[in-house]
């Protein structure tokens, strides 16, 4: 079975339970020894990790058998944008999906997006996709086909996250409407709407992406009910990586 690793929580003194999705939704089972300096699985098993894992069902649940990396975080953990961006991504997965319906829809892009940083790709690109996708699996999807008010789809000229979705250019008038250029507007509809065969074919401009990125986080936040740890960080790196 296919696994990204979400969390891994010490247990007992050498042992570990860990959290992580599938195809098929949330998987936790217990890594036995996983602690012990010398396990043999210690290098594999790690946290935002993609990996194959072979897994046995006992009285107390799933127990770890064997596991085979599928990403290679090695490449990733070296450069500190492509590392914040892996723990954006893991942390926004963690804390708003949590059925299998919501899992499964969101794992190819989570995926793909994993196996991606390794690759030179922008990472901040990743991120935003993962982002979006996440908020559309969770039901929190915004409508950048047509106006939110009127429904039309000409003129489109801004974005309102409170009520939504797109606003055309006569509905541009209520508050929390938001202007945007035509480029933004289009990474945000492709981000949306992408699909995963397709998400890696066009990279953002960061200059363009940061005011996106910090408003919609902070629409995420809002319905989470929480703060991303990891967003300060992964800003900070885009804003460095841009001056």
């Amino acid at each position: 079975m296919e696994v990204f690793i979400l969390r891994m929580t010490p247990y007992r003194e050498r042992d570990y339970i860990i959290t992580s999705i599938s195809n098929e939704g949330l998987v936790t089972f217990k890594a036995v020894g996983l602690s012990r300096p010398n396990a043999k699985l210690a290098g594999t098993v790690t946290l935002y990790s993609l990996i194959d894992v072979e897994l046995e069902e006992k009285k107390t649940g799933l127990v770890l058998v064997n596991a085979v990396p599928i990403s290679k975080n090695y490449k990733i953990i070296s450069d500190y944008l492509r590392l914040s961006v892996l723990n954006f991504i893991g942390e926004v997965t963690l804390r708003l999906l949590h059925d299998e319906s919501e899992i499964s829809q969101a794992y190819p892009f989570i995926k793909k997006a994993v196996l991606t940083l390794e690759q030179a790709f922008s990472p901040a690109t990743l991120a935003y996709i993962v982002l979006a996708k996440v908020l559309i699996a969770a039901g929190y999807g915004l409508d950048v086909n047509r106006c939110i008010y009127c429904q039309t789809r000409q003129d489109i000229l801004g974005i309102n996250y409170v009520n939504g979705g797109f606003v055309c250019r006569k509905d541009l008038v209520h508050e929390h409407d938001e202007r945007l250029s035509v480029e933004q507007l289009n990474m945000v509809r492709f981000s949306f709407l992408v699909p995963e065969d397709q998400m890696v074919k066009t990279e953002f401009s960061i200059n363009s992406l940061i005011p996106l990125f910090e408003s919609l986080v902070n629409y995420y936040e809002e319905h989470a009910g929480l703060k991303l740890k990891s967003y300060p960080l992964l800003l900070q790196s885009l804003k460095q990586q841009h001056s």
